[in-house]
């Protein structure tokens, strides 16, 4: 299996002569995902998590070692955050030296304007004794409060991620559109997003783990076999 993760997808999908909306329709992936993988442009990923998931199922249907492409994905993008890290460090490093420098001067600038203002101070004080007058000076501070507004950041979409653990039916809607409906197999993963909600209908509850925003949901709340229906909306707070 090669390093590049992207080349690996396409030539397999090329093989075997599968268009991305064919692949969409059988896997529940969508299409510019499925585009991005063979890009390697995991920028537009809602989180990682979708990433090596997205990257397990796609691999999985196209034949591929999964296990192997997922590894080489953290492995490459491990090397590129000890780089990246490198690169801050010897930056902060190279910005420390300057500012080291920067203060230096601004020491010796301080020290010659505070001897210039003693030295005015002695004088001007000698020569107010002459003259029997007393100055005063008044110095004010005033302490301001700098205010940071707290921001409460809220998703803009919801996701969910769905995988079988025995073969049952299934129907979700999203925002109140029919997202999927059909049966999913063991061990196969689906991931849908919404807008602001999901309503999923369960023919077996034992047959499905349920992800919502990536914490996973408790759906048991029944017997073997029994239909069963949860609402999963996005927390407004």
């Amino acid at each position: 299996m090669g390093e590049f993760i992207g080349d690996s997808l396409r030539e397999a999908r090329e093989g075997k002569q599968l268009s991305f909306s064919d692949i969409e329709q059988e896997i529940k992936i969508r299409e510019k995902y499925l585009r991005a993988l063979e890009k390697e442009n995991y920028e537009i990923f809602p989180a990682e998590i979708y990433v090596t998931g997205f990257l397990n199922s796609y691999s999985k249907y196209l034949g591929l070692d999964a296990d192997n492409l997922v590894k080489n994905y953290w492995r490459i993008h491990q090397e590129k955050d000890y780089l990246n890290n490198s690169r801050d460090n010897l930056s902060k490093t190279n910005k420390k030296e300057k500012n080291n420098i920067i203060l230096k001067k601004i020491s010796i600038i301080v020290g010659v304007s505070l001897g210039i203002t003693v030295l005015s101070f002695l004088l001007f004080r000698v020569k107010s004794e002459s003259n029997k007058k007393v100055v005063v000076r008044e110095n004010t501070y005033k302490e301001e409060i700098a205010v940071v507004p707290v921001q409460i950041k809220i998703p803009e979409k919801v996701y969910l991620e769905i995988k079988g653990e025995e073969a049952t039916w299934l129907r979700v809607i999203g925002d109140g559109d029919l997202a999927y409906e059909g049966l999913i197999k063991k061990d196969e993963v689906m991931f849908l997003e919404a807008k602001e909600k999901f309503k999923i209908r369960i023919g077996n509850i034992f047959g499905i783990k349920v992800k919502f925003n990536g914490e996973s949901i408790d759906i048991i709340s029944g017997q073997r076999g029994e239909v069963n229906e949860i609402f999963l909306e996005k927390d407004r707070e």
